[in-house]
């Protein structure tokens, strides 16, 4: 059977509203979200008596929570109900679900919803790609608590989550507007929930996880399957979102043995994993070994180590060849070679742009770094422009609390303030040592971005994981 889907708009990843192609038409159960599950089912039954759904069960439910599963409203039902019987120890175990678990006829009564949350010794975490959990903040303020209060073990679903390009991230949590469409139960989470030191221990609980998940796929495929290589290469990139360099570059170096050994040294998919070994390494300080690696990448990703286009089969004016030639650009200057840096970013935005658009934030992330050059360079009329624009993007795109976008304006403020001064700078007996200070900014703030946490959380994550 299926479900008449009564959504007339649906929201993109960028918040953007868009008509529902599938509005009003029945949709397969098996693809319906829980919210609309929740409509037209649980609310419809408990509507007479305005009570949870739990209170019509026999008993109330009564029995010892084994699950408290922590998902999102807009993720697929199915999703929720797969977790659960997968990892239910047998038929009497009892998962704490919010839709079946609380009073959602009352939304006044949150506070007490909240007071009576369960907390049990397992929390799964069910991660569906279109709607990012960790994104929502009922579902962080679940995990803290879960994790903080009773230390509850963290299990991740699917099984195969690390595999998927999709993956996990740790987004800054957005405002409150955007997460809970009641502002009591909004307000109240907000009061019962400190950001600062819930991030941490969030990505704490997460990253084990994570690497039980690698643990049980290297168990189960094989530590020499491309299973494994996919697990180890999906766990980099969630170590990496974190800064947490070394361990990043252990998990993508083991991702390339395995790709190398079972595909060959030219593969495309060697060539990624080299794009993000290579990223890892230049975040973590180790410019010169990243600058071999991302070399090889671009080389693959060209398709000039076997004159077969590489990187999943592109071409050599491919997003992915323009994506490696920014990231190499970035480390050329940390190396002070400012013309092969110039000559790479130039190559990447000229590909990027067309592919991608001038307005998306990889786009703006490759005029932000060749900005950094012209300012090494002594041009900082030339890179206030771009600055502005970049930071114009990346504050549409990322918000104003993303680090690169306060990196961008903060240089397009000392570009323009520079600019005025430049006459004066280059005709001072001190010319010289002038330049050098300014490559030596410009490097350092490179570096400085690649290691600031990609979800925005700041420099507290860092310093405590």
């Amino acid at each position: 059977g299926g479900v008449v889907d009564p959504r007339e708009f649906i929201v993109d990843r960028d918040g953007t509203p868009l008509r529902n192609p599938k509005f009003y038409s029945s949709l397969c159960f098996d693809e319906a979200p829980t919210w609309l599950v929740s409509d037209l089912f649980i609310k419809a039954d408990t509507l007479a008596a305005r009570v949870p759904y739990v209170d019509l069960l026999p008993d109330g439910g009564l029995g010892t929570v084994a699950i408290h599963v922590v998902h999102t409203s807009g993720g697929r039902f199915m999703d929720v109900v797969d977790a659960v019987l997968n990892h239910a120890s047998d038929d009497t175990s009892l998962a704490w679900i919010s839709c079946f678990a609380l009073n959602l006829h009352r939304p006044e009564g949150a506070e007490g919803s909240i007071c009576s949350f369960a907390s049990p010794p397992v929390q799964l975490l069910v991660v569906d790609p279109k709607n990012p959990p960790l994104q929502r903040l009922w579902v962080a303020w679940e995990l803290y608590r879960g994790q903080a209060t009773a230390r509850a073990a963290l299990h991740l679903w699917p099984p195969d989550l690390l595999e998927r390009p999709e993956g996990i991230h740790f987004p800054p949590l957005p405002e409150v507007g955007r997460l809970c469409k009641d502002r009591a139960i909004a307000e109240c989470i907000t009061a019962d929930f400190p950001v600062e030191s819930a991030v941490p221990i969030i990505q704490s609980a997460v990253l084990d996880a994570a690497r039980q998940l690698l643990s049980r796929r290297v168990k189960f495929n094989g530590s020499d399957s491309l299973q494994a290589a996919a697990a180890y290469e999906g766990y980099g990139t969630l170590l990496a979102e974190v800064c947490k360099w070394r361990e990043a570059v252990d998990a993508f170096g083991n991702a390339l043995a395995i790709r190398e050994r079972r595909l060959g040294r030219s593969h495309s998919l060697c060539g990624k994993t080299l794009l993000e070994l290579g990223k890892a390494m230049s975040a973590g300080g180790d410019a010169r070994q990243a600058k071999q690696k991302l070399e090889m990448a671009l080389r693959i990703a060209e398709g000039r180590e076997t004159g077969v286009v590489g990187m999943l089969g592109a071409a050599p004016g491919n997003v992915n060849v323009g994506r490696t030639l920014d990231a190499l650009g970035v480390v050329y200057l940390s190396l002070g070679m400012l013309d092969d840096a110039k000559g790479a970013l130039s190559r990447a935005i000229a590909i990027l742009e067309p592919k991608i658009g001038v307005d998306h934030e990889d786009a703006a992330r490759a005029q932000l770094h060749l900005a950094q050059v012209l300012q090494a360079q002594g041009r900082s009329k030339d890179a206030a422009s771009r600055l502005s624009v970049a930071a114009a993007v990346l504050n549409a795109r990322l918000g104003s609390d993303n680090p690169d976008t306060q990196q961008a304006v903060t240089l397009a403020r000392e570009a323009r303030r520079a600019s005025v001064d430049r006459t004066e700078v280059l005709a001072s007996p001190d010319a010289a040592d002038s330049r050098a200070s300014l490559l030596r900014r410009s490097t350092q703030s490179s570096q400085q971005s690649r290691k600031t946490p990609t979800c925005g959380c700041g420099p507290v994550s860092c310093s405590v994981m």
